[in-house]
């Protein structure tokens, strides 16, 4: 399994100033250290967001602990936890801290820019399963320059940090030789019904 649950409201941008106005023009912080599931008074939009955000979040968290408990290959990937204080990340709670004790489970600090996104953007992943998915990103970062944050707008008024959603081709590309490299070990307890192995 793989998870990546939404990090708008968890992300750090919210609490940037954007090109040093001392006005915000991007959305507020919705969560931070002391209130990570929601601040307390939330506009209905951003309540919205918390509740969608929480939810995927949950379900995620509780996929790991399944692929982990039945001794599967899953990771979550979410934004590295934060330097600045007072900010929320989901590394800081207590069930990812509670799912990091589990056997087999680590966590990766992943340079997005060192595999060619636009950003730095630096990302943990927590993996189960995965024995070489840190050599695989190790050897899949093609540059060591890695680019400006993006925060801010662009030319068009859109926000930068919309096109850092996706992962750079070559993260893609180490996430999927860890996953291949991993299945292939795997022991198959249960063979599928003979008619669909005949129609394989």
């Amino acid at each position: 399994m793989i998870g990546g649950p939404p990090c708008e409201t968890w992300s750090q941008a919210r609490t940037v100033s954007i090109d040093g106005n001392s006005r915000r023009e991007g959305p507020r912080a919705v969560r931070d250290e002391h209130h990570p599931w929601g601040m307390d008074s939330l506009g209905l939009g951003e309540l919205t967001q918390i509740i969608f955000g929480t939810t995927l979040l949950l379900f995620v968290l509780e996929a790991f602990c399944r692929t982990a408990i039945m001794g599967g290959a899953g990771l979550v990937e979410h934004p590295a936890e934060p330097t600045k204080d007072g900010c929320a990340t989901i590394w800081r709670l207590a069930i990812t801290a509670l799912l990091q004790q589990l056997p087999g489970v680590s966590r990766l600090r992943v340079i997005q820019g060192s595999l060619g996104s636009e950003s730095p953007k630096p990302t943990d992943f927590m993996h189960v399963g995965l024995p070489m998915l840190a050599d695989l990103v190790a050897e899949h970062s093609v540059f060591k320059t890695v680019g400006k944050t993006s925060i801010g707008k662009d030319e068009f008024g859109r926000f930068r940090t919309a096109r850092l959603k996706e992962y750079p081709p070559a993260l893609n590309r180490a996430m999927a030789h860890a996953f291949a490299e991993s299945i292939e070990r795997m022991p198959v307890p249960i063979l599928p019904p003979a008619h669909i192995l005949e129609e394989v």
